[in-house]
């Protein structure tokens, strides 16, 4: 299915919807993603890497929510949100998320497929990173900017 019919699917399914812009929404989906960060980085401490690989996407997805709510942008599907974010947002970062994502569903859905600690560190560097370019585009919206997203949006779906 392409990228365009799988929104169109989801926005008929009223997962995908313009909603008004919220900053209070964004800022609480910041503390959630600030919050998963920290407990992801306490988790690879304890040696609890599967916990941390999941802590780590689940940080980029809420600050990925952030970004979408700030500009009125309400979706309830993670990959819908990850095209989203590469359609409007950040091409070259949206990439880094899924093979995180990949790896998050092996650990929660397998039994053999715990992560090391070195990939569990990578994949949280790569998290904070990835947060820290959506927080820069974050920073930098303004009303103008929302307008044309909100109005490419429409054209998505």
């Amino acid at each position: 299915m392409k990228r365009s019919d799988f929104l169109k699917k989801i926005h008929k399914e009223g997962k995908l919807e313009l909603v008004e812009p919220s900053q209070n929404i964004s800022k609480s989906y910041i503390e959630k993603s600030n919050k998963s960060l920290k407990s992801a980085h306490i988790l690879i401490k304890n040696n609890l890497y599967e916990d941390s690989v999941s802590k780590s996407y689940y940080a980029i997805y809420y600050c990925l929510l952030a970004l979408l709510f700030r500009t009125g942008i309400k979706c309830e599907n993670h990959t819908a949100s990850i095209i989203i974010f590469k359609e409007l947002f950040d091409k070259n970062t949206s990439s880094k998320i899924n093979p995180i994502k990949k790896t998050r569903i092996n650990t929660d859905y397998s039994v053999e497929n715990e992560p090391g600690s070195e990939e569990t560190k990578r994949l949280y560097k790569e998290a904070e990173n990835i947060i820290l370019d959506m927080k820069i585009i974050l920073n930098n919206i303004n009303e103008t900017k929302i307008n044309k997203i909100r109005e490419d949006f429409k054209k998505l779906i």
